[in-house]
């Protein structure tokens, strides 16, 4: 055998990843790897000669002696991967996960190896992910998600009554139009405060987004709980909010749902019923204004005829040509040039004006306009793109465009070969065309939109997953799935500037789609030092109001040789 450099094996294992403990059968360390210093502070001379238990997590001990027990009842056998806490020098806990293996009878070593490698950064991105997944970022509120869980929790136990409030702060729009969105920002946060201090015990205060809150009373089975609680929502809200030296007065208009309401009518068996539900009761006291808290019956379906009239007016736009397709740039960070587009849709109704996507997209997801709607918009995506790539002279980086996919569309059979042929006809390279799915969409059904995605990237597509970070999809499952780009959540871009933890969020991600040969687009950038620090963490490309809103196709064309500056 070749002659190992003891100097070189040293250098190497200094500056590995992992570090590598030799242990006696009591727990003693007789050798620690120099990358220990790197990773937890300490030389190896601070450790050798001391029991694990100086340095382990005292809850975690116990699962740490009981792997060298095992260790030591199978010389030769690595034990199953085991996490724990290690403290570091400045006092920290890092956590650690590490392969136990005895290897006692090996002359060469003649101890018990762990080989431990640390996950610190990885748990606490997941945690974040995690906690960001469920709680509101702005007011700390639990979030829609975390509130339909609870809902349906209580429908599938199937025990005492409850009553869900719903309820939207009148003239919000008003004061984020007037003071500015920051002001609107601390009102929401000075709301959930309220809220929280007026329901100790009765309710439970999620936000459901933009000025929309919840409250869940879980038992309303006292006489008059649920017209206490109502009561104090409206008494919160009723004194001003101070503000930047200014008093803003807010009110709410409250939508109120019993879970006792006869089943036979209402037939509650998903939590999105009970918020559908109360969403039209909420609205209903909105149009009513002097009255300011509504429970829904079964016979109020005023709001589900109004969506009925815009479904069937969809249709026709989709016929009459209403619809436009509009088009966002992805741009390089660090040469500032258009890399791309995302693909959008707009709608300009004759009578009402432009529709908001918000408001139409449900809509044509549950008529299964959106099908069709899809189409269309991959037939104008191509339209443009071969356009575009036809004028261009970077044949050796041709513009692409990022379709949306719903989860109505990924559940067509063939709809990626259908997709494909699409594109055969409009002689566009498959290529060119990036389909963009969302992480909440990954998350609920994952084994059959990933057999799905594979066959789009076979066919030669690009896969994105939009939203990143919103939906808690196991980061060490990424690597399974077919993927092409991760397009960071605009809620981890907004406060990058001044919160560290989302910088450290943005990094881990970074660097684990660099380790998946994925690129990274971050969204929703709308200040140049946004786009600077994410530039400056290793982003490839970036996406917001600071580069361009959506604009229609003629514009798109007019800025494909423009370069931004940061």
């Amino acid at each position: 055998m070749p002659h190992v450099n003891p100097y070189r094996l040293e250098s190497l294992l200094a500056n590995a990843s992992d570090i590598i403990v030799i242990l006696d059968q009591q727990g003693t360390f007789c050798y620690v790897s120099s990358s220990a210093e790197r990773i937890l502070g300490y030389t190896p001379g601070e450790s050798v000669g001391k029991h694990l238990s100086t340095f382990v997590h005292e809850d975690d001990v116990p699962v740490v002696l009981q792997t060298l027990l095992g260790a030591l009842a199978e010389p030769g056998i690595s034990q199953p991967a085991v996490r724990y806490r290690v403290r570091h020098r400045n006092g920290e806990w890092n956590l650690l996960e590490a392969v136990t293996t005895n290897l006692l009878d090996d002359p060469s070593v003649g101890g018990v190896v762990v080989n431990c490698h640390d996950i610190t950064a990885h748990e606490l991105a997941e945690s974040w992910l995690r906690y960001h997944a469920l709680y509101d970022a702005l007011t700390a509120l639990p979030n829609r998600r975390a509130l339909a869980d609870r809902v349906q929790a209580l429908l599938e136990a199937g025990g005492q009554p409850f009553a869900l409030l719903l309820l939207d702060l009148d003239r919000f729009k008003l004061v984020n139009s007037s003071h500015g969105h920051s002001t609107g920002d601390r009102l929401l946060q000075m709301t959930a405060r309220r809220l929280i201090a007026a329901l100790p015990k009765q309710g439970v205060v999620a936000r459901l987004g933009g000025d929309e809150f919840a409250v869940l009373v879980e038992d309303a089975t006292l006489p008059g709980i649920v017209e206490d609680v109502t009561d104090r929502v409206h008494q919160a809200l009723s004194a001003p909010f101070a503000i930047d030296e200014m008093e803003v007065f807010v009110s709410a208009s409250v939508g109120v749902v019993l879970s006792s309401l006869d089943r036979s009518v209402a037939g509650y068996q998903r939590a999105e019923e009970l918020l559908r539900d109360a969403d039209i009761a909420m609205y209903r006291a909105k149009t009513l204004r002097q009255t300011h808290s509504v429970v829904f019956d079964s016979s109020m379906r005023d709001r589900a005829v109004t969506r009925l009239q815009l479904e069937s007016q969809l249709w026709r736009a989709i016929e009459r040509g209403e619809l436009e397709p509009y088009y966002q740039p992805v741009v390089c960070l660090k040469t500032g040039r258009i890399k791309g587009f995302e693909a959008l849709v707009r709608w300009h109704h004759p009578q009402r004006g432009v529709v908001s996507p918000a408001e139409f997209v449900p809509i044509a997801e549950e008529s299964g306009a959106i099908g069709q709607i899809g189409e269309w918009v991959l037939e104008m995506a191509c339209h443009h793109v071969r356009a575009w790539n036809q004028g261009t002279s970077r044949s050796d980086m041709p513009i692409t465009i990022g379709v949306n996919l719903s989860v109505q569309q990924l559940a067509q059979l063939d709809l990626a070969k259908h997709m494909h042929s699409i594109c055969l006809s409009a002689e566009v390279e498959p290529s060119w065309i990036g389909f963009e799915v969302t992480e909440s969409m990954m998350l609920d059904r994952e084994d059959t939109i990933a057999s799905t995605l594979a066959e789009f990237r076979r066919l030669g597509f690009r896969i994105s997953i939009d939203d990143f970070g919103t939906g808690y999809s196991s980061l060490s499952r990424l690597h399974q799935l077919p993927i092409d780009t991760l397009k960071i959540d605009r809620a981890f871009v907004a406060p990058i500037e001044a919160d560290g933890r989302n910088v450290a969020i943005a990094r881990t991600i970074l660097a684990l789609a660099e380790s998946l040969g994925m690129d990274v687009v971050a969204e929703g950038i709308e200040t140049p030092d946004q786009a600077r620090e994410l530039q400056s963490l290793g982003c490839q490309y970036g996406q917001g109001f600071w580069f361009s809103p959506p604009v229609d196709g003629a514009t798109a064309t007019q800025m494909l040789d423009r370069i931004f500056e940061l």
